[in-house]
């Protein structure tokens, strides 16, 4: 469900800041410069924060990067962040008050992912 293209973004940042890219980005670019020309000014920086931003640089750093369009593939990103939590032993309440959703909901998507054994469920 990630297309290639952002693969090694989520590899380099996860999940979340991935999904923060698309929503800022949707249907657009995005410059990564290389990660000694990365400055606290940057809108990227400021976006991810430096630490993540210079793992993205390293990843893919001295081009620009085509954002898809889609609310699914940031949906699903935000799945993959919550199933990761979960199985590093956040509770699902937690989770549902982390992410603004019912226990049902989280719930939902945990199990989703526990009974599938495709690569949209991701590794933990």
């Amino acid at each position: 469900m990630i297309p290639e293209s952002l693969q090694p973004v989520v590899a380099a940042i996860g999940p979340a800041a991935t999904a923060s890219i698309i929503q800022v980005y949707s249907g657009g670019e995005l410059w990564v410069p290389q990660a000694h020309c990365l400055d606290e000014n940057q809108p990227l920086v400021q976006l991810i924060g430096m630490p993540l931003a210079i793992r993205l640089a390293h990843a893919v750093g001295g081009r620009s990067l085509r954002i898809p369009i889609g609310k699914s593939l940031v949906r699903h990103l935000r799945s993959q962040e919550m199933i990761n939590r979960w199985r590093k032993g956040l509770t699902i309440s937690a989770i549902a008050d982390l992410y603004c959703l019912t226990e049902r909901q989280v719930y939902y998507i945990v199990g989703r992912c526990a009974a599938q054994t495709t690569q949209d469920c991701p590794n933990g």
